[in-house]
């Protein structure tokens, strides 16, 4: 009886969480596709916040190198529909924005993506597992971190005007899903390099709902 709940223990453990867990990961990556096909529809950015999708897609690039050294299939699986996604929302905004936030997207994905590539190159070769893991995982926890907080770069914009029309209720809800996920799974494995990111964002994207509640504009709900 003992070794028959430790084998459920384990399925529920080692499966279904990491599972939930990709699974929400899966709905954050959709979620904005609603909003990103009626910006090319429309021909114009209009109020949309863009930057959560640069760091999506430098978020799941860093994820992806952490998996493939760790050998973490179920981190892999939760980024491979990611990457495409979050590069296709990136480019088809940035055709749309000023040319200033252009150059500024742009050095950013250059910048952030060859830094990534030139320490997962340092992590494999350069540096023990250990020391690779904890070299990478410190890069990892920024970039998400980094996520997470970006729909907040309009928050002085939402305050002044008191419309969270900038703010995505749907890719917060998500955010707030699938971190607390990302959470459990972290807790499971003892590697609080997901821990600590994943449930910090879980109090952005708390702020993030508390505010779109707070400053909800009619024009925002008759979007939803």
């Amino acid at each position: 009886m003992l070794f028959e709940c430790i084998g459920s223990c384990q399925i529920i453990f080692g499966t279904v969480f990491p599972l939930i867990a990709n699974i929400t990961g899966y709905i954050l990556a959709i979620v904005p596709l609603k909003g990103v096909l009626q910006v090319l529809k429309d021909q114009k950015i209009g109020q949309l916040n863009a930057l959560p999708f640069c760091f999506l897609f430098l978020n799941a690039s860093a994820w992806m190198l952490y998996a493939l050294i760790l050998k973490d299939w179920w981190i892999v699986a939760a980024n491979i529909p990611t990457l495409p996604l979050a590069l296709f929302y990136t480019l088809q905004c940035l055709l749309f924005e000023s040319p200033t936030k252009q150059q500024q997207t742009i050095y950013l994905l250059i910048g952030l993506l060859s830094y990534l590539m030139i320490s997962a190159a340092i992590s494999l070769v350069g540096l023990s597992l250990e020391a690779g893991k904890l070299y990478l995982g410190i890069n990892c926890v920024i970039i998400l971190l980094l996520f997470y907080a970006s729909p907040l770069s309009t928050i002085k914009q939402v305050i002044k005007s008191k419309d969270s029309a900038s703010i995505n209720p749907w890719l917060g809800i998500a955010q707030l899903l699938c971190s607390f996920s990302w959470t459990v799974y972290g807790i499971l494995l003892e590697d609080y390099f997901i821990v600590g990111p994943n449930f910090t964002g879980v109090v952005f994207s708390i702020m993030q709902l508390f505010l779109y509640v707070t400053y909800r504009h009619k024009s925002t709900i008759d979007e939803l």
